[in-house]
């Protein structure tokens, strides 16, 4: 199976400092990859030097083969790349359909299908579509963000956090979307701090601490690594 992203050799950060120190990773077209780690390992710096907002100092990203370290965000996201934010994802005072139609910016064709998609993975939405974002649930908002980025129809898309603040059966529903997403061929790079779950609906993950890749491998592996259990999972068993 072929690389949809590859990152290899990277260094990345803030005002000089290296936050992400020489990291390699890769998503396999038509995975779930899911990075794991403690606060402050440099998790949400990684994923947003991969969408182009943070500059790579060192080494290389490459989306379909193509060099992206020296890219705009707006250009990598061209290449077929969507990022959605932990905070500040939504345009809070625009209606819920008027963020969709942002969210379609790069003008492809098959806008109306792709509306039709979204509002079938998020019925809510639907029946909200007039609704100011900022008058949704923490839950919807999520789900606008979500739709937002698919409305530019990605291949691969970037989630930082996408269950933070959510209810525990919210962030079931949305674990389910962002796997009825992924079979419909989209590659997911997920950044998520509610590690076992997402770790089991992954194909395989990464533990990232001190800016470095730790461990690399399946998530089934990951899940039983008497270390990883205990370290980065909270499983005292």
């Amino acid at each position: 199976m072929s690389s949809i992203l590859r990152v290899e050799g990277v260094f990345s950060g803030y005002g000089g400092n290296d936050i992400i120190k020489g990291v390699d990773m890769h998503v396999d077209e038509g995975e779930i990859v899911t990075v794991i780690g403690p606060n402050g390992a440099g998790k949400s710096t990684l994923i947003k030097t991969i969408a182009g907002l943070v500059k790579v100092r060192e080494g290389s990203i490459h989306l379909h083969n193509k060099p992206t370290a020296d890219l705009r965000a707006s250009d990598v996201a061209h290449l077929g790349m969507s990022y959605v934010p932990q905070e500040g994802n939504v345009f809070r005072k625009l209606s819920v359909q008027e963020n969709l139609d942002l969210g379609d910016w790069i003008s492809k064709p098959g806008k109306k299908a792709r509306l039709e998609k979204v509002y079938e993975l998020f019925p809510p939405l639907k029946e909200r579509r007039n609704a100011t974002a900022g008058n949704l649930s923490g839950g919807q908002r999520q789900m606008v963000a979500l739709g937002m980025a698919l409305m530019a129809d990605p291949n691969i898309l970037l989630l930082d956090e996408p269950s933070a603040g959510l209810s525990p059966k919210l962030v079931e529903e949305m674990f389910q979307i962002i796997c009825d997403v992924n079979s419909d061929g989209v590659a997911i790079y997920m950044v998520e701090q509610n590690a076992i779950q997402a770790l089991k609906m992954s194909h395989r993950g990464y533990v990232l601490a001190g800016g470095q890749v730790k461990l690399a491998d399946t998530a089934e592996a990951l899940l039983n690594d008497t270390e990883v259990r205990h370290l980065y999972l909270g499983v005292t068993d």
